[in-house]
């Protein structure tokens, strides 16, 4: 863990217990150490999904659907803008989010479901993850399509509470 993942994460357990500080950094680790498994170049995503009693529903990240060639197969020099390209035309047509991953391997929907990710859910992932029963996100980065006030609009039109930095 380097300086400045920690201190977002002290950013996000500010205003908790110490007991509820510690699982919200551990769990944040582990969506971390889950991101390890990710087949993308470009971005890896881990997520785990937790019911109420901080009790593990399920985990996902972010990779190439079944039966097809893993991103981290090709051979792209994502600093070349040409190749940048393909490989958003790759992962738009391939690849599967995290948290969809993770949604896909639940045992049916959930209540008051927490959701850790490496960084912020898309607007579509935050859609899924709402109809699945997740009602809190803890994350430590900003998903780089997305702005933090879009995420913010988005979490509370569905009534999803996040948990993000000086927003605690």
């Amino acid at each position: 863990w380097n300086v400045s993942r920690k201190i977002s994460i002290l950013a996000i357990t500010g205003a908790m217990s110490d007991r509820t500080e510690l699982k919200v950094e551990t769990w944040l680790r582990v969506a971390e150490d889950i991101s390890g498994l990710s087949t993308c170049q470009f971005t890896s995503v881990g997520c785990v999904i937790l019911d109420e009693n901080w009790c593990t529903v399920s985990t996902g990240y972010n990779g190439t659907i079944e039966g097809h060639k893993h991103c981290n197969e090709h051979e792209w020099d994502l600093t070349d803008p040409e190749h940048r390209a393909s490989h958003g035309v790759f992962a738009d047509m391939y690849e599967i989010h995290a948290e969809a991953n993770a949604v896909r391997h639940m045992n049916g929907k959930g209540k008051n479901l927490r959701c850790f990710t490496t960084i912020s859910p898309c607007l579509q992932c935050m859609k899924l993850l709402a109809s699945m029963g997740v009602t809190d996100i803890y994350f430590s980065k900003v998903y780089w399509r997305s702005s933090y006030k879009e995420i913010r609009q988005q979490a509370f039109k569905l009534r999803v509470n996040i948990h993000y930095g000086q927003d605690i």
